[in-house]
């Protein structure tokens, strides 16, 4: 059975008459950086960011002296000026394949959550993601990854597994990825370790290669990045 979203009343919203103070308390009281406009009915007009609010009033409150005109014309401004209208949206029916690929194609800190009526049903942010994978990973604890390059065969994250698991090691978690070397497979196992050394060692001792998780990330990361960028630039 899925699990149902939450009722509208549940989600934190301003409508395009609220000022843009209303709408800056509403950030501030509920820790949140994005509030989706909604209209009769909870129906989704538009969404409004903190760096919406920021660029209309870019002084904090201990910079207000010599401002009084610009707070004046700040305090009298509607959510409806500066919102950005008809936003991307993702449904209660959306993968997180999807909502992945629309927040790397949209470039979006948030994306409201609206039924077939475009009712507003829920909002996902960037950080809601990374909570959640975390939580997913097992990596909400204290631990660290270790990475593993291994022969791509269906017992080889098996054995890895096995070894770690004779030596006492706590297993939180374990990735699988596809590695560019033919033939061969990356392991990142999540250890309730912080001194991953010894198991390392042991499994180097076992035939495993290892391998720095975040040295490995990096340099996928910037030979993406590089690849983006050219082909930008083309």
């Amino acid at each position: 059975m899925t699990a149902p979203y939450p009722p509208p009343s549940f989600v934190v919203t301003v409508t395009p008459e609220d000022s843009l103070v209303t709408a800056r308390t509403r950030m501030s009281v509920h820790r949140i950086r994005h509030l989706p406009v909604v209209g009769p009915e909870n129906q989704l007009i538009g969404i409004i960011t903190d760096r919406d609010l920021r660029s209309a009033c870019p002084w904090s409150r201990d910079e207000n002296a010599g401002h009084e005109e610009k707070l004046w014309e700040f305090s009298k401004l509607k959510v409806a000026d500066v919102m950005t209208a008809n936003p991307h949206t993702i449904s209660p029916e959306s993968t997180l394949q999807d909502v992945l690929a629309l927040f790397r194609e949209t470039r979006v800190g948030a994306l409201p959550i609206v039924d077939e009526g475009l009712r507003v049903v829920g909002i996902v942010s960037e950080a809601d993601l990374l909570d959640g994978f975390l939580e997913i990973l097992g990596t909400d604890g204290p631990g660290t990854f270790v990475g593993v390059q291994c022969e791509d065969r269906p017992d080889a994250l098996q054995r890895a597994v096995d070894i770690l698991t004779e030596e006492a090691y706590g297993i939180g978690s374990v990735l699988s990825l596809k590695s560019w070397l033919e033939g061969r497979r990356i392991l990142f196992l999540f250890l309730a370790t912080k001194n991953i050394a010894r198991a390392r060692k042991i499994l180097e001792e076992n035939g495993f290669d290892t391998m720095d998780p975040m040295e490995w990330f990096l340099n996928r990361f910037q030979s993406s990045q590089t690849k983006e960028n050219v082909e930008q630039a083309c």
